[in-house]
């Protein structure tokens, strides 16, 4: 099982967990950056302004972002040069999914404090939000020239960089804002699991370790450890760990996924399907954990329970060819060779350019002796992958057994020049 799809967050998740309650203005004099002369306001309309912020940021404890905004609206009314209420309802917008309004927010800070640091760190996070990765890190670099050590600007723009494929850049940025701030576990965790991307598993235990020195009550630290540990083969460490995540956070389907994971790599599979039971108690509609525990089913030779998970995902999922496939080999192995013709036909449909399949039905077909279809569908797979060793070594067999000598050792001679070391034909 890939762990790394049980633990990947999205860049957007990250952020705003990070930045939305540092950025907050709690206070109403509170900009984040450097101060600039602001129209003067009267005394009694300052006071109701101050009510509006305080209303607004009370609504925003009570998530209801809506009501906030009509405070902070309200706040804008009564000084149209707040740059408080200006901030906080650009973050709101952006809780609502309204960034066009959240940037215009942020835009007009910069209009009243053109310095304001945690505007620009704001417009980022938005144009993050929206997608537009160009304009985010733009606005990092406005950001670091006015505060080059603005640690949480490196952080945040090295997760742009890793959401962008530009992996030793993030590292760099990590790098920086973990020596800007030695103690910020988010910096560990961050370049930690940039290292287990690149494939630097020891490098990415020494991060998570940390992480966990510095506080020892985070189950994110311990379950991106365990998947590290797992990969370098070091099976114990990686439970003992999965098990202290569990302890952590008892309802993290993703740990138990990840541990269900490792059982199955050693080969506890009573283990493994009930951590992958666990999972799906918790999200009934996860059609990858029945996947994987159709996978485990199989492996422990119950194919039958294999193909009702199996079933299960198709429902979930009924245009995903591969769920077809493997149904298909689960039916195959328990002989019921009609469904199985059945689902990888249903495959070939959903994917008619996946050589596989028709390698799979071809297997099929010949054990049902319909060689001439067998044949046929190995054509259509070399059609689409001449140089797959695979298919010219199965029909090269079949060849062999319908006579045709010449035809056999011709693919077998082919496939072998692909493939160095497969066995001759019996």
């Amino acid at each position: 099982m890939n762990c790394y799809t049980w633990r990947r967050i999205t860049i957007l998740t990250i952020i705003l967990s990070l930045f939305i309650c540092g950025a907050w203005n709690g206070h109403p004099g509170y900009t984040g950056g450097r101060k600039s002369v602001l129209p003067s306001v009267p005394a009694q309309q300052q006071a109701t302004e101050a009510q509006e912020l305080l209303a607004g940021n009370i609504c925003v404890g009570k998530r209801d972002f809506i009501g906030a905004a009509s405070h902070y609206t309200a706040a804008v009314q009564l000084n149209a040069a707040s740059v408080p209420a200006y901030m906080n309802r650009g973050i709101v917008y952006r809780v609502l999914g309204k960034f066009d309004d959240s940037l215009q927010d942020f835009s007009q800070v910069l209009h009243l404090e053109p310095n304001s640091e945690a505007a620009w760190l704001n417009m980022a996070i938005t144009h993050t939000a929206k997608r537009d990765m160009d304009a985010a890190f733009e606005d990092y670099t406005q950001l670091l020239k006015l505060d080059p050590q603005a640690a949480l600007a490196y952080m945040n723009r090295g997760l742009l960089y890793r959401a962008t494929g530009k992996m030793e850049s993030a590292l760099t940025d990590f790098d920086k804002t973990i020596v800007l701030m030695p103690d910020f576990v988010n910096a560990y965790l961050a370049r930690a699991f940039t290292y287990e991307l690149l494939q630097k598993y020891e490098m990415a235990v020494t991060d998570y370790t940390q992480a966990i020195s510095l506080d020892a009550n985070r189950a994110e630290s311990y379950n991106g450890r365990g998947v590290a540990y797992d990969k370098l083969q070091r099976y114990d460490e990686a439970i003992a760990d999965f098990n202290k995540a569990i302890e952590l956070q008892p309802e993290a389907s993703l740990t138990f996924a990840n541990r269900a994971g490792t059982y199955r790599t050693m080969q506890k599979y009573e283990d493994a399907i009930m951590d992958f039971s666990t999972v799906l108690r918790f999200e009934p509609d996860a059609a990858d954990i029945y996947v994987e525990r159709a996978k485990t089913y199989g492996l422990m030779g119950k194919h039958e329970l294999a193909a009702v998970d199996l079933t299960r995902a198709i429902e979930l999922q009924p245009t995903n060819p591969e769920l077809y496939n493997n149904r298909a080999i689960e039916y195959n192995v328990l002989e019921k060779t009609k469904e199985a013709i059945a689902d990888f036909s249903q495959a070939i449909k959903l994917n008619a350019q996946n050589e596989i399949y028709y390698a799979n039905r071809a297997f099929v077909y010949a054990h049902l002796k319909q060689t001439d279809k067998a044949i046929a569908d190995y054509n259509r797979g070399l059609k689409i992958n001449p140089k797959s060793a695979v298919l010219l070594y199965n029909r090269g067999a079949l060849y062999k057994i319908m006579g045709k000598i010449t035809e056999a050792e011709t693919d077998y001679e082919t496939a072998l020049s692909i493939q160095p070391g497969l066995p001759p034909y019996k």
